[in-house]
């Protein structure tokens, strides 16, 4: 592991001042250079961010990702073994972290999310909260959401897997808009099922509730724990599952 470790603390110099005043310019240029080399690795990261932002629109995540903003601020930490330091480095990750976050959502502002109901609906709430910097769009029932939604898929949804009580019924205008790789399950375990058995290295297997899950679950939180419990259950999930993203 490559740390930046603590310094020793320099000798007392006994040259003179204008010495002194040498040395410090000396330190000022070598400043700069970093700053300049700091600059060029700023950019090249934010290039990648642009990637990340990319990826994040095809799939339709979420900008924010707090368990792995946690684990790379804790890996980034353990990279400075200077205690004083780690406390001025540590913001520093933050800050860049942020600035990150900022950029993809000002990539991301085109964005658009069909939501059923008016402003300050649940549908509202839950969409701003998942979607900050996203325009979200009103319908007034689930069929013209629907419409919306699927002709917004262009190429980027592989498969649907739909179970519950309106299942027919987006399965019905996925077809009125030519999209025919439907299965229909009869359980959230079952579509779970079909749904890794369908993904391929690269691919990501999305929880999308459409609409409420009349009867399944208590509420969505538990129908989250569900899915939750259902990756973590899969064989060979700690190294990867081939690539999966869920």
């Amino acid at each position: 592991r490559r740390s930046l470790s603590k310094r020793p603390p320099r000798e007392a110099s006994s040259a003179s001042s204008t010495l002194n005043m040498n040395e410090l310019e000396e330190t000022r240029k070598k400043i700069s250079v970093l700053d300049a080399e700091m600059a060029r690795i700023f950019v090249e990261r934010m290039r990648l961010v642009e990637d990340v932002a990319e990826y994040k629109k095809q799939k339709g995540l979420p900008i924010t990702d707090p368990v792995r903003e946690a684990a790379v601020l804790e890996r980034n930490i353990r990279l400075v073994d200077d205690p004083v330091l780690k406390v001025y480095y540590t913001p520093f990750i933050k800050g860049m972290m942020g600035y990150s976050s900022a950029y993809q959502e000002r990539l991301l502002e085109g964005m658009k999310i069909a939501y059923c109901g008016v402003p300050g609906a649940f549908a509202y709430i839950a969409a701003r909260k998942l979607y900050p910097t996203a325009r979200l769009v009103s319908f007034q029932d689930f069929e013209s959401a629907y419409d919306a939604w699927i002709e917004s898929f262009d190429g980027k949804v592989k498969a649907l897997v739909l179970i519950g009580a309106t299942r027919e019924k987006i399965a019905s205008c996925a077809r009125a808009h030519g999209f025919e790789n439907l299965f229909l399950c009869d359980s959230f375990e079952e579509a779970f099922e079909k749904s890794v058995s369908l993904a391929e290295k690269g691919d990501a297997v999305l929880l999308s509730p459409a609409c409420a899950s009349w009867g399944m679950f208590r509420n969505y939180e538990e129908r989250g724990k569900v899915f939750k419990d259902l990756v973590m259950a899969l064989p060979g999930r700690k190294d990867g599952k081939a690539g999966i993203s869920f």
